[in-house]
């Protein structure tokens, strides 16, 4: 289906020569689907195609240039840039999208604004200030896309910049309910992974994290945002504190060891944003704490180490494609333990955990689709 819009003709003057470009969205990696959806049901209303986005490090609209290892790179923000670039396809798989809608690779719309030589006229568009937030910009109808860009009828690319997604988090969490567009069939099912990779998760389950039974633990421990929920006689936790996760190891070392009996698992495979590079927030000041949290809960469960597969997963230069390749691990795991979920007790999620993750809840849906089953870690 992406292959025919690649080869479609589009005639010069045509309406199929007219596109819609996504460039600094302001959402990540599986909120990020949101705003592709936006994006789409905009070119649609306007009869326009939408340029596939570039992604960099879970970002949408973004191009890399340069990487130096986890968590270090040279973006550029530029929407056209050239060079070596990933692209939505390498994070999800767009054959249902291209079914339906008409979203063209970069190179197809490259090749097009060369054809038009000096005819291509591009307007910028950002939501209003006081509208520029999650659900703030809703343009559901129809009607209401083409009142707001009528001015721009006869601009050959409209760029829309600085997007934050429409659709609302009690509105994503429905995983089979239509997304609030006039007459536009699409869900946050509608969105999976590239296929590619479950094929290297199960390589790589084969080969290096349980080659001999296929059987593992998973454990999926997102942490970045525990100080949002906790709360000390009404004074915010010291989050840049090197110890200020350590107690939180302890309790997962214990739950994990627990786990592991109960299944009769021996390999563990870790998932968590404490690692290099897994997060913007643990760069800087709060890099400490995540490096003490993690050795402390790598000390307590040795089986957690894994050097040549977290050698192999280090070695992929995007973000966005490492926390992929992890979600597909953790999907296949015998048993997930996971930040996301019903929690044993509270206390200790809200202290260690971000309690909502698109992420995880994306996991602990697949993984129930295909009934395996998934516990709370704290």
């Amino acid at each position: 289906a992406c292959a025919a819009h690649a080869s479609r003709e589009r005639p010069r003057g045509s309406a199929s020569r007219r596109f819609v470009v996504v460039s600094e969205a302001r959402e990540q990696m599986h909120k990020n689907k949101y705003v592709v959806a936006d994006a789409l049901f905009i070119a649609a209303a306007l009869g326009r195609a939408l340029v596939e986005p570039n992604v960099c490090d879970s970002r949408l609209g973004e191009t890399c240039t340069k990487w130096e290892g986890p968590g270090k790179r040279s973006p550029t923000k530029a929407p056209d840039a050239v060079g070596r670039q990933l692209s939505l396809r390498h994070y999800w798989d767009l054959q249902p999208l291209c079914a339906t809608y008409d979203l063209v690779p970069r190179a197809t719309y490259h090749r097009v604004a060369r054809g038009d030589g000096g005819s291509r006229r591009r307007a910028l568009f950002e939501p209003a200030a006081g509208r520029d937030g999650i659900g703030l910009w809703r343009l559901h109808t129809r009607a209401a896309v083409r009142d707001a860009f009528r001015k721009f009828d006869d601009v050959r690319v409209i760029e829309l910049r600085h997007l934050w997604r429409s659709v609302t988090n009690s509105e994503a969490a429905a995983e089979r309910k239509m997304l609030p567009y006039e007459g536009f069939r699409l869900s946050p099912a509608s969105f999976e992974l590239n296929p590619g990779y479950d094929r290297l998760a199960l390589y790589l389950v084969a080969t290096l994290l349980a080659p001999a039974s296929g059987r593992y633990l998973a454990v999926q421990w997102r942490s970045e945002d525990w100080h949002r929920n906790y709360r000390d006689n009404g004074n915010s936790q010291n989050r840049t504190a090197a110890a200020a996760l350590r107690a939180c190891a302890g309790w997962a070392a214990a739950a994990i060891q627990r786990e592991m009996r109960l299944h009769n698992l021996s390999a563990v495979f870790l998932a968590t944003d404490l690692r290099a590079g897994a997060s913007g927030t643990y760069h800087y000041s709060r890099r400490r704490s995540a490096e003490v949290a993690l050795s402390a809960l790598e000390h307590a469960v040795p089986e957690l180490r894994h050097p040549r597969l977290r050698a192999f997963i280090d070695s992929i230069d995007d973000a966005g494609v490492r926390a992929n390749l992890e979600a597909a691990v953790c999907a296949r795991a015998t048993m997930m333990l996971t930040t996301t979920h019903s929690h044993r007790r509270l206390d200790r999620a809200a202290r260690c955990s971000k309690l909502t993750s698109a992420y995880g809840t994306y996991i602990r849906r697949r993984r129930t689709a295909f009934h395996r089953p998934t516990a709370p870690l704290f």
